[in-house]
């Protein structure tokens, strides 16, 4: 188990997770944030990592 703590290290991360482990299934838990950052950098991240990598995004009660 890996943590990021900054939305621009999540690509780059992942990138070296896949590097380092092929098979690993990778999930990106992103804020939630109202701007949408962590979403947009959690999905830049699901592509840094390319197969078996997905994004978990909280739910939030309104």
């Amino acid at each position: 188990m890996l943590a990021c703590f900054d939305a621009q290290n999540l690509a780059p991360v992942a990138a070296a997770i896949r590097e380092r482990q092929p098979e690993a299934l990778i999930i990106i838990a992103a804020d939630h944030d109202e701007n949408l950052a962590g979403q947009r950098a959690a999905d830049k991240a699901v592509t840094s990592a390319g197969r078996m990598a997905a994004v978990a995004l909280p739910t939030v009660p309104s």
